[in-house]
């Protein structure tokens, strides 16, 4: 951003008055309808433009297809290779994403949510963030579904085509019935109630718990046992009958020295025992020490190839599959091959 002049700037193009933009996404914030006790996205703040960086969508990645196939009976989250092996989120069941610190367990679960609600007006997802606040969350599922940068601090660039598809994606998201709570102190009460109350008015299609480390923490940062966590998550899931997303994070002492890889011995055995599917993340590139070439192309940088280890599921083998994940979007897509 000039200083002087207070546009944002991109590259060649013209440069659009900071306070235009701010006005822009207003109105069109305000020219949608937003649905009785939905997240308002009009809610974000914007006292300063957010910057964003100039981005092309994910290339695609070849490997191999996946080994398993199941019936695809449950609640599809749009990643074509976990829908294969896994055959969906099932009502009744706790699928558990484990893995170390910034491993991209939070942001997958995030973006599984994104993708049922934009693909679906008539899915309801009760997401429940226990270390990030409503509007980061927002923030976040906005810029993986416009795929834009939403967390360069300082000065940025905002194309044309990068607000076209901000506000496109503001659009697809505004009726979206996912509902979020942030309350990092909420108990398990409140979590069956607000979910029970959710199922009996307009229906329940999926329950995302993002950390359970921390569920149930009250102000002496004390938590209950995860043996007991986890008991009541999965009779809140067999009486409501909807799956149940959770997140884990390990401790670093907990993988591998070497690979830095979790097993799933390396889970809590309250874990092991109530999950009935179990995913292990892997980002080789977070511990590879080699330097990145300069003359990677564009569409291509801050791409990995993440792998997600299907370590246990109930009626099923493991298995592995791949994601592509871009650090700077937030955005997990699925990996294709010929």
């Amino acid at each position: 951003m000039d200083r002087e002049t207070g546009y944002i700037t991109g590259g060649d193009e013209d440069g659009i008055p900071a306070g235009v933009i701010r006005e822009m996404i207003r109105r069109s914030l305000e020219s949608a309808t937003p649905a009785p006790g939905l997240f308002r996205f009009s809610s974000i703040a914007f006292e300063e433009t957010p910057p964003f960086l100039s981005s092309a969508p994910s290339a695609a990645i070849e490997i191999g297809p996946p080994k398993n196939h199941r019936v695809q009976d449950g609640l599809l989250t749009g990643f074509r290779d976990f829908d294969r092996i896994t055959g969906g989120l099932r009502k009744g069941e706790i699928t558990t994403v484990a893995g170390l610190p910034s491993s991209g367990s939070s942001t997958l679960v995030q973006n599984i949510s994104r993708r049922i609600v934009a693909a679906s007006s008539e899915k309801v997802v009760a997401f429940f963030s226990l270390d990030t606040t409503e509007i980061k969350l927002v923030q976040r599922i906005l810029g993986a579904e416009a795929r834009l940068d939403w967390h360069s601090a300082s000065g940025g660039f905002l194309r044309d085509s990068e607000w076209t598809r901000l506000t496109e994606s503001v659009q697809r998201l505004w009726n979206s019935k996912l509902y979020v709570t942030d309350d990092h102190l909420i108990s398990l009460d409140a979590v069956y109630e607000t979910c029970a109350q959710r199922k009996r008015g307009i229906g329940l299609d999926l329950v995302v718990l993002d950390r359970v480390n921390i569920l149930g923490m009250d102000y002496s940062g004390d938590t209950p046992p995860l043996g007991e966590t986890m008991g009541e998550l999965k009779s809140i899931a067999e009486r409501l009958k909807v799956p149940v997303l959770l997140t884990w994070t390990a401790e670093h002492k907990q993988a591998d020295d070497v690979t830095h890889r979790l097993s799933l011995h390396s889970l809590p055995s309250a874990a092991q025992v109530y999950s009935d599917s179990v995913l292990l993340i892997h980002r080789p590139d977070q511990w590879n020490t080699y330097s990145i070439p300069d003359d990677i192309p564009e569409p291509h940088k801050g791409i990995e190839v993440v792998e997600v280890n299907v370590a246990r599921q109930t009626g099923g083998p493991p298995d592995t599959l791949r994601l592509a994940f871009n650090s700077r979007w937030g955005r997990y897509d699925n990996v294709l091959w010929d």
